[in-house]
């Protein structure tokens, strides 16, 4: 098996790289949703919902990052499984559990890329249109690290800004402008008197930041030694940046007629049908081609570490992963639902459920140690070794949280299915 341990010869990523890695995983599709979901539960549920995910969110990224990542200078899933757990069980579900959902979130990024710019060239053929951004992806996916992908990073943010501001400034400087949309086409008010889904979506919705938290141990290793004592910060900063954009956006696509009161569930493809929204939906299209490095690394990886792959064939594991990825595009018409179930169950396993395991399972192993830490303090960033109890009690809280987030989305997850 590779060394894990190390991230050599890969360079070091500055604080605002990282800052810009995490955003780009979470702000995306899902802002076009999420006014949907406000408009079924209400402004205060939405907020105190999405509060509680980004609150939730923060503390399991700081056991991946503060606690597990610092206190075993292990930076990936695959090794902090490793050093946790005896045997290779865990390890092996951990690549399970990743592998599904990345191969299908990759695809899905291709199927938005289709679902965003179809309508501008129609005679192009979807074959046609999935293979250049699979090739698009494949070629930003080809740095063997995360500091490699920062430009694509940088890109995507800047680009789901543009978007942003163009929404949120339509909104404010022309609320009423009806000429640009058919009246009648605006949906009723959903019908939540009977029915938890619309809750569950909201709460769905709220888990955003899957997968950021694949990637923060590795972005933690990436860092400077003298700047992972920042991690904290850096986290919080691109948390707040990516709930306000979201908050922000909902708030005002849903008080707008021009955005049919945000009751359309896919407000990407109803905007109005301007120069403006039209760039939009193209931008949307070259924002999830950003996404695919950050995706495609974790999974890389689990395929390099099991298989173990010389690092001169790492284009041949890429290549590899994006042509399995658009063969899984070609033979579903659409992947969005069956991957929002997969997202929504694998973000209780990787967001709560993970952490809490790995925690519990460093306070096992010191307690059996009488004491001493499974690692020595022998690093200037290692300042957040929690006790054997302080650890026992966060673990059972995020186990809890992962039990609430289940129940919550648990309906939404029920209506994808049997709808």
């Amino acid at each position: 098996m590779k060394n894990l341990t190390t991230l050599e010869g890969h360079g070091y990523s500055t604080p605002l790289s990282t800052v810009f890695n995490i955003v780009n995983t979470m702000v995306g599709l899902g802002m076009f949703a999420l006014p949907y979901v406000f408009g079924a539960v209400g402004y205060l549920t939405g907020s105190i919902i999405f509060i509680g995910a980004v609150l939730a969110s923060y503390l399991s990224a700081y056991v991946l990052t503060m606690v597990l990542s610092g206190y075993l200078e292990e930076y990936s899933y695959y090794a902090l499984a490793i050093r946790l757990f005896k045997g290779h069980a865990m390890s092996v579900a951990i690549d399970a559990v990743l592998a599904v959902v990345l191969f299908g979130v990759i695809s899905m990024t291709f199927v938005v890329s289709f679902d965003s710019v179809h309508s501008h060239f129609p005679g192009v053929p979807r074959w046609m249109l999935g293979g250049m951004a699979a090739l698009a992806g494949w070629a930003a996916s080809l740095p063997k690290s995360l500091h490699g992908v920062r430009f694509a990073s940088y890109t995507g943010v800047g680009l789901m800004l543009l978007i942003w501001v163009s929404v949120v400034f339509t909104a404010i400087i022309a609320p009423h402008r009806l000429e640009l949309m058919d009246e009648e086409l605006v949906p009723p008010p959903p019908d939540t008197a009977r029915s938890w889904v619309p809750f569950s979506q909201a709460a769905s919705a709220g888990i955003f930041s899957f997968i950021m938290h694949i990637n923060l141990p590795c972005l933690h290793g990436e860092l400077k030694p003298v700047d992972r004592p920042k991690m904290p910060l850096l986290l919080a900063i691109a948390l707040s940046w990516a709930f306000a954009m979201y908050i922000i956006f909902a708030v005002c696509a849903s008080s707008s007629p021009l955005f049919l009161y945000g009751r359309a569930p896919d407000l990407l493809m109803t905007l109005p049908r301007t120069l403006l929204f039209d760039t939009c939906r193209v931008l949307m299209a070259l924002v999830n081609i950003t996404k695919t490095p950050l995706l495609l690394h974790p999974l890389r990886q689990v395929i390099d570490t099991r298989l173990n792959v010389p690092e001169q064939l790492n284009w041949l594991a890429t290549s590899a992963i994006i042509l399995i990825s658009y063969c899984l595009f070609l033979w579903f018409n659409s992947l969005v639902e069956a991957v929002s179930v997969i997202s929504a169950i694998c973000s209780i396993l990787t967001v709560q459920w993970f952490p809490a395991v790995c925690l519990w399972a460093s306070a096992k192993l010191d307690a059996t140690r009488r004491g001493a830490a499974l690692l020595p303090r022998r690093s200037d960033y290692h300042t957040c070794l929690w006790s054997v109890t302080t650890r026992r009690v966060v673990a059972v809280m995020l186990g809890l949280l992962g039990i609430l987030v289940a129940v919550l989305t648990g309906p939404s997850i029920v209506h994808l299915v049997t709808k």
